[in-house]
């Protein structure tokens, strides 16, 4: 089994300044603050999701996304909407909660791109552009994770 590295803080923390945080309020100032536009390259790097991917997952115009990468090379502060953050970190969150639960990044990440026959043949990635589906994908996790500890006990 492979260490597990789908984590918001090997996925986006290196993008806060001073110290990951740790509480949700915490979290609040950096989601207002936005995150750098850099953070999208870094999680596709990190995931192996393409950027028209993780865009379309996370509700964007990848357009949008291309135009503010373009505009970083000259104004390297160029950050996300705290909207766009705000999901960017719902995506992270998620991809830590399935590599929690599949106890491997590699099969969390083939799990978030396969349709799932609980989600009415959606992919788990293609529903987290909401703040209900993302809840229905976390649900899913939660229940495949205690359907797995109950085989094991």
């Amino acid at each position: 089994m492979l260490p597990q590295s789908l984590t918001v803080e090997s996925l986006i923390g290196r993008y806060v300044a001073d110290k990951v945080p740790i509480s949700p309020i915490d979290w609040v100032t950096v989601i207002r603050n936005g995150l750098p536009v850099q953070v999208i390259e870094s999680v596709t790097k990190a995931t192996n999701l393409t950027q028209a991917e993780l865009v379309r997952s996370l509700g964007m115009a990848e357009r949008t996304i291309l135009r503010r990468k373009k505009a970083s090379a000259s104004k390297p502060d160029t950050k996300l909407t705290p909207d766009e953050t705000a999901r960017l970190l719902r995506f992270a969150r998620i991809a830590e909660a399935a590599s929690r639960t599949f106890e491997d990044d590699e099969l969390a990440l083939a799990w978030l791109r396969q349709p799932n026959s609980t989600m009415v043949g959606n992919r788990p990635l293609d529903l987290l552009d909401t703040d209900l589906g993302a809840g229905f994908v976390v649900d899913t996790l939660e229940q495949i994770a205690a359907s797995h500890q109950a085989t094991q006990s």
